[in-house]
């Protein structure tokens, strides 16, 4: 990876663990954090499909969200890319 996408990645991070300290809804058993979702589209534009990837698992690992269910999804998504990529 370059140098300007580790710092897209940090930098999308950062926002955010930021965002998601000040914005947060109660849903039940769980809480949902749209900045977090925000951040996520925002690093699938610019870092691509690998870099988003790693953005949502690190910003998820440092809330405190990642459940099994989403580490699926996430590594299915990463083969889909991947197998769309080779198109």
């Amino acid at each position: 990876m370059r140098i300007q996408q580790l710092t897209w990645m940090a930098m999308l991070i950062a926002i955010a663990i930021i965002g998601s300290l000040f914005i947060s809804i109660p849903t039940g058993v769980a809480r949902a954090y749209p900045v977090q979702h925000m951040v996520n589209v925002i690093a699938a534009v610019t870092v691509g499909p690998i870099g988003a990837v790693l953005v949502a698992f690190v910003t998820g690992s440092l809330l405190g969200v990642v459940y099994v269910f989403v580490q699926e999804k996430f590594r299915f998504r990463l083969l889909f890319a991947k197998m769309k990529a080779k198109e």
